[in-house]
C-alpha cells in the first residue's frame, strides 16, 4: 500500500499482523499458520502508465463524483507527491 512509506508505518503493520496471530493463537483448538510479513515494492517511473493510473484513481472513494475532475486530479498527485517526499526504503 503506498501508504506505507516511512518505516515507522511499516513497523505498525507488523505490529497489528503479530497481534492478530497472537490473538489468534490464543483461541482453544486453533493452529495458525506461522506468521511471516513481506513488504512488496513496485517502482514505476513511465508517466504514460502513471498518467493512466492516476486517472483510474478518479473512480475510487476519496474522488469519484467529483464535480472539477481536474481538481481532484491535482489534489491526488500531490498526495503522491508527498508520499515520494516522505519514503523511506
Amino acid at each position: 500500500d503506498a501508504t506505507n512509506t516511512t518505516r515507522a508505518r511499516r513497523q505498525a503493520v507488523v505490529e497489528r499482523c503479530h497481534a492478530a496471530a497472537v490473538q489468534a493463537a490464543s483461541v482453544p483448538g486453533s493452529t495458525p499458520p506461522p506468521l511471516r510479513i513481506v513488504f512488496l515494492e513496485s517502482v514505476c517511473d513511465k508517466s504514460d502508465m502513471l498518467e493512466a493510473n492516476y486517472r483510474m484513481k478518479m473512480h475510487n472513494d476519496d474522488y469519484k463524483g467529483a464535480e472539477d475532475v481536474q481538481a481532484a486530479l491535482a489534489d491526488f498527485k500531490q498526495r503522491v507527491s508527498a508520499y515520494v517526499e516522505q519514503y523511506e526504503p
